[in-house]
């Protein structure tokens, strides 16, 4: 029997097609990526967030607490919590050892005696007895009595030496651990944001075992200091002090992660954002692979909880890189192209209407264009109006009275989870020769995990290298015609 191959859907049926696979996409988003996948999407963000910070900020030093170190792409929170769990045998023990004997110093103190048994007490702590009115018949033949009609206080303040535990050491290690006690509350939380709940467990249980602590003598009637104090001459030998000091201090000076961030509490209705803003951080990553750095970026910024960025669809975020060889380039998300006319004529702009592709790669004279889609393209023709859209920036998007300045636009799409899906999709078609036809427009696959990552860093890496076209020289030199 012949088999009779089904003809290409029509325009209109391709475009219903594409539609309801946005509507789906977005409504059953397990039916792209397992909960496992969501939750590398935003292990990834983090982990490439923080490769970009080491970039801008190179004077903050690297260490075991770092996300970026690990081989295995398992960072935080379950690298904070282990380095905790590692060091709480040792810092119980310390704990207890101070609660046993904690550092004190003589403070005055006032305590009720009655008169004929007390030793040191003032004019003022006298004048204060006899004002309070609490007298009693006396036979003693002191001058007060005498002057008091034969009576004395009942009780007089005494004031005397003692041991007080409320010292600078002392608070700073309850500050220690009230902080540590938070960091836990926050480590839960976002382990149960990206579905690892016996992380969020182990990360409560420790929490209880640190606030135990804190409601137990002496740290359960300390104020909290704003900053811890620095550990006193007297104490720096003092091996349980000093442990706790070090553990906090290798805690909380590392470069670490914000993992409050909005972005990692994004409902998992919104995992097509999520996917969106990853397919940005993943260009991001694919640049770093390709040896250049970030040199400076819009809403990056070190907190006292740890980097932290900030990304909105409708305001441009801009990461400036410089290469190997000293050359730069901006990558942007959510850059808006305005019409011609508004933009006057000169700079990026669109010949049409105003254009806002979510990522794009700029040289001086060169535009690469990455639009990431949380849809599945199952069947042939379902990517029509999309690839329409990427033709649209590719031929409308121009930099003064130059053209041609866009040598590629590319999807990025998350395809199916269970499913086979094609690595690309390519306009002309993909040949032996050319995976990725001409190179010039179509659609790449790129799912958590490094699928289609090499794909990725390979049309980064041609656009890279490419020449600028003899189109495109003619019109940066003034010679094409204006747009």
């Amino acid at each position: 029997m012949t088999t009779v191959a089904a003809p290409p859907p029509r325009p209109d049926a391709a475009a219903r097609d594409s539609l309801r696979d946005a509507l789906r996409s977005a409504r059953r988003w397990r039916d792209l990526l397992s909960d496992d996948e969501r939750r590398r999407l935003l292990l990834d963000i983090a982990r490439v967030a923080l490769a970009v910070g080491q970039d801008l900020f190179p004077e903050r030093g690297v260490n075991d607490l770092d996300i970026g170190v690990r081989e295995d792409g398992d960072p935080c929170p379950r690298e904070r919590l282990a380095f905790l769990q590692g060091v709480w045998p040792r810092l119980a023990r310390a704990l207890h050892a101070i609660e046993a004997a904690p550092h004190a110093v003589l403070a005055p103190r006032m305590r009720p005696v009655a008169p004929e048994r007390a030793r040191r007490i003032t004019p003022m702590a006298v004048l204060a007895a006899v004002r309070a009115g609490d007298l009693t018949a006396s036979t003693s033949d002191a001058a007060l009595a005498r002057l008091l009609d034969g009576r004395l206080p009942r009780r007089v303040a005494e004031t005397y030496a003692a041991p007080c535990t409320n010292t600078p050491e002392n608070r700073a290690v309850k500050a220690a651990l009230a902080h540590l006690a938070r960091d836990l509350a926050a480590l839960s939380a976002l382990a149960l944001a990206v579905q690892a709940p016996d992380v969020a467990r182990e990360a409560a249980h420790l929490r209880a075992r640190l606030r135990g602590h804190l409601r137990r003598a002496p740290w359960r009637d300390l104020p909290l200091p704003d900053a811890l104090p620095a550990l006193s001459p007297t104490l720096r030998s003092h091996p349980h002090y000093r442990l706790v000091y070090d553990v906090y201090r290798r805690y909380r000076q590392s470069f670490r992660f914000d993992w409050d961030n909005p972005l990692f509490i994004l409902p998992a209705r919104e995992t097509w954002l999520l996917y969106e803003y990853w397919g940005f951080f993943q260009v991001a990553d694919a640049l770093r692979a390709l040896g250049w750095r970030a040199a400076r970026a819009d809403g990056f910024s070190l907190l006292r909880s740890g980097l932290t960025f900030s990304l909105a669809r409708g305001q441009a975020s801009r990461i400036e890189f410089s290469g190997p060889d000293g050359q730069t380039l901006s990558l942007t998300y959510n850059r808006e192209f305005p019409r011609g006319r508004k933009a006057g004529g000169g700079g990026w702009h669109s010949r049409s209407h105003a254009m806002r592709p979510d990522v794009t790669l700029e040289t001086s004279d060169r535009l690469l264009v990455l639009d990431p889609k949380f849809k599945t393209y199952a069947r042939p023709g379902w990517e029509a109006d999309d690839i329409h859209q990427m033709h649209a920036y590719r031929d409308a998007i121009a930099c003064g009275q130059a053209r041609n300045v866009v040598p590629a636009s590319w999807l990025l799409y998350a395809g199916q989870a269970q499913s086979g899906n094609r690595a690309v999709i390519a306009y002309p078609a993909s040949t032996p020769t050319c995976p990725r036809g001409g190179g010039e427009v179509g659609a790449l696959l790129l799912r958590p995990g490094g699928v289609g990552s090499d794909q990725l860093k390979a049309v980064i890496a041609e656009f890279l290298s490419a020449s600028p076209s003899p189109t495109a020289e003619r019109d940066l030199s003034g010679e094409g015609t204006g747009g």
